[in-house]
């Protein structure tokens, strides 16, 4: 990739010299003895560049110099430049013998080789309105600006509507003298399109683009803009801008999922701030960069929410350092949000730059954890740590704080949703922002399934609701069978999570992005339904539209290892157990089944000694883990007010009585016949702590780096010393860890023993 090169590029600072050629107005007064060459920058245009090239030789302004540049295209492209070529002299076409990567190298080719005294550019896949040529001519003849710029239209095909680019510039016609150092506004409209340059002023500036990059037409506008001594905005629309997503060669504008998108954009960027310091305009950079702040980093959030982790992550590689670099007066022009926006991405933080869309595109929904401290409102109370982080993250001015909870607009996010039995099963969270809602208030939740036409809702219980400083999970079950199964024709269906604490009521949708929902589909009252995502990210039925898709994973289906094995009908009492499994059960109907199956189908199950801990659950949990200890006598129900995990299992010790131990949570799964494999590694090496490894499903694996993952091998491998080790302190999780009994006794080892990670209160110390 190259940067420009010529006087422009490499000169002293800014200036407009009284000697620079320009147009004679008085000479030459009639139009017509103009020529305006439009340089179209093709490829693989085959089936657009038609379009495009009538929509120029169509124009009221005949005298043109048109100019296509092939870049090496692959299609029919040449074909039908040529075809224009053969039928209209005023069509020539340059064919480069290599694709450049990019519209740089072709359009400046076509400077180069223009004829015309003006020149504008036009992209293969858009068009020019009918008078478009001679309404830009005719204005810069009378004021005799460098750069002329009228409106551009976005037409999207697909939807059939049309908005103005950058209207806030193009509200009235205005001449701006002094070029960018006088209106920095200009720097919103970065397009090199829907403008009329005058020829000799590229050529005296030496005003190329950069070639060999996506978005070169913001450093071209940046020197051009700097450059000029008088540009000229036009309430006229002058370019028609095609939306066109679906297409076999996507526009750059429609890449932004390819790395190289924002890479490129960020590296345009830095070139251009560097060319505005280099010639004396530093005060210009952080206008620039608040454009970049504002629009250009908003436009990847479809990408970022839809990237896999290795996009995510290279697009923070890409945007931090930059983000970090900028001129703190940069923050000072932006808005609150964009502040945030950039402060999550120089700190890693994808999930609080997507929580800015989210209040932004969800009518003001906040998925933050917001913070109050000391009268003030801070965005992420996660990130309040980091320097400067006050300046960044304060959204006072915002007004979220004093919002009644009748008017708050609350993030609800689905975790798991599934159809079957005729019922849709929804298991969530609602973001407790401020703490509104205490752990020990008096709350309702109830489940509004609503018919959009005609408007009927049905309401259902809303169970398993915990409430901390932070969240208000819960979990529902829909009946389908009664509701849309008696419908009597096809109709679409929402979902909604009602609230009402302390005489206030609120209503929250159900946000399901980042969930696969393809599989999922109910049948009833002669219509198949589907789960879809709406325009907003939410929960949402309507008749089905697409085939029905199997999900698969390339690793299978693991985790129901024990689908096929016979599960035992009862056990009898034993006096000696093996090893027991302390198990912590909160409100977890919905993962009981496929937990309690892989407990139960456990290698000489009866020899294991279970311990159900029910931590105060408010669903059909504890009904559940009685028929499951009445069916297994080696099983005990340990039932508890609500006090949390580290309770539980501090609490489940107390019961167990077999010589090795494990601890497990009910919404997880064990792994095939895990308790006889690492009981069989602890008696044959006499070993305190067995450590076993994990898994997550469905999905790619997860931590297969971790440090302490280095040890395990082909066969078991035993360890005397943790200096043998070292790198075992890193797990500190409890899952998959077989421990002695009598260690965490004679140490008295708890989960109480301190904030959070109750984990690591035992795993550690016993390690």
């Amino acid at each position: 990739m190259n940067m420009p090169t010529g006087i422009g590029a490499h000169g002293g600072a800014y200036a407009h010299p009284a000697d620079s050629p320009h147009v004679d107005t008085i000479s030459y007064a009639d139009p017509t003895a103009y020529t305006v060459t439009v340089v179209v920058a093709a490829y693989n245009a085959s089936a657009t560049l038609d379009r495009a090239l009538r929509s120029v030789l169509n124009q009221t302004h005949r005298n043109l110099d048109v100019l296509v540049v092939d870049d090496a295209s692959t299609d029919g492209t040449l074909a039908v430049a040529q075809g224009y070529a053969d039928k209209d002299r005023r069509v020539r076409i340059i064919a480069r013998p290599q694709n450049s990567g990019g519209c740089g190298a072709p359009r400046n080719n076509g400077i180069e080789q223009a004829t015309g005294q003006y020149l504008m550019f036009l992209d293969a896949d858009d068009e020019l309105p009918h008078k478009a040529c001679e309404v830009l001519l005719a204005s810069a003849l009378a004021s005799g600006a460098e750069i002329t710029a009228g409106r551009a239209v976005r037409v999207n095909l697909a939807k059939d509507e049309t908005t103005v680019w950058q209207p806030q510039l193009y509200g009235t016609d205005r001449t701006v003298r002094g070029g960018l150092a006088a209106a920095p506004e200009l720097f919103d409209d970065p397009i090199a399109a829907a403008k009329l340059y005058r020829v000799d002023f590229l050529h005296h500036h030496g005003i190329r683009f950069p070639e060999g990059v996506f978005f070169e037409d913001t450093y071209f506008s940046t020197v051009a803009g700097l450059c000029a001594r008088t540009i000229t905005l036009l309430a006229t629309p002058v370019y028609r801008w095609m939306w066109e997503r679906e297409t076999d060669t996507p526009s750059i504008t429609n890449r932004r999922g390819e790395l190289r998108s924002i890479r490129d954009r960020v590296l345009v960027h830095r070139w251009a701030d560097d060319y505005l310091v280099q010639h004396g305009a530093q005060h210009l950079v952080a206008h620039k960069a608040a454009k970049f702040l504002s629009h250009d980093l908003r436009l990847y959030t479809p990408e970022l929410r839809t990237g896999d982790d290795a996009f995510r992550e290279g697009f923070v590689r890409a945007t931090g350092p930059y983000l970090r670099a900028l001129p703190t007066e940069t923050y000072d022009l932006c808005g609150p949000l964009e502040r945030v926006r950039a402060f999550g991405l120089i700190h890693g933080r994808v999930d609080v730059a997507l929580s800015v869309a989210d209040f932004v595109q969800r009518r003001s929904v906040l998925s933050s954890d917001l913070v109050e401290r000391d009268g003030k409102v801070f965005w992420s109370g996660s990130l309040l740590g980091r320097p400067h982080a006050e300046r960044f993250l304060d959204v006072t001015d915002l007004d979220l704080a004093g919002t009644r909870l009748a008017d708050a607009r609350l993030f609800n996010q689905a975790t798991r949703v599934e159809i079957h039995d005729g019922a849709l099963h929804v298991t969530g969270y609602i973001r407790n922002q401020f703490g509104r809602v205490g752990p020990k208030d008096k709350l309702e939740l109830t489940a509004v399934l609503r018919r959009r036409s005609p408007r009927t809702d049905h309401t259902f219980k809303v169970t398993g609701v915990e409430v901390d400083e932070e969240y208000i999970r819960y979990h529902t079950t829909v009946d389908l069978d009664s509701t849309l199964g008696k419908g009597d024709r096809p109709a679409v269906w929402n979902l909604f999570v009602q609230i009402r604490h302390d005489g206030q009521r609120a209503t929250t949708t159900v946000c399901v992005r980042d969930l696969d929902l393809t599989r999922e589909r109910y049948t009833g009252g002669g219509t198949t339904y589907e789960i879809y995502e709406t325009v907003s990210g939410n929960l949402a039925l309507r008749e089905e539209t697409t085939e029905q898709r199997e999900k698969t994973d390339p690793r299978g289906t693991p985790w129901l290892w024990w689908a096929n094995r016979q599960l035992p009908e009862f056990t009898a009492p034993q006096e000696n157990y093996g090893a027991a499994v302390v198990v912590h059960c909160r409100n977890d109907e919905y993962n009981l089944y496929e937990f309690l199956s892989s407990l139960s189908a456990q290698m000489d199950f009866e020899r294991i000694q279970v311990i159900l801990v029910d931590d105060g659950s408010t669903d059909s949990t504890p009904g559940r883990l009685a028929s499951f200890a009445a069916r297994y006598a080696n099983t005990t129900v340990v039932t508890q007010v609500s006090m949390g995990m580290r309770a539980a299992f501090d609490h489940g010790l107390r019961y167990v009585s077999a010589p090795y131990v494990m601890f497990a949570r009910a919404r997880d799964i064990l792994g095939e016949d895990s308790v006889s494999h690492l009981l069989r590694a602890a008696r044959g090496a006499k070993a305190d702590v067995v450590v076993g490894d994990t898994d997550n499903f469905p999905g790619a694996r997860r931590d297969t780096d971790a440090p302490w993952k280095r040890y395990f091998g082909k066969r078991p491998a035993t360890v005397n010393r943790l200096d043998d080790a070292p790198y075992l302190v890193f797990s500190t999780g409890l899952g998959a860890k077989l421990l002695k009994t009598r260690l965490l006794r004679d140490h008295r080892l708890s989960c109480g023993g301190g904030p959070g990670y109750e984990d690591a209160w035992v795993a550690v110390p016993a390690l």
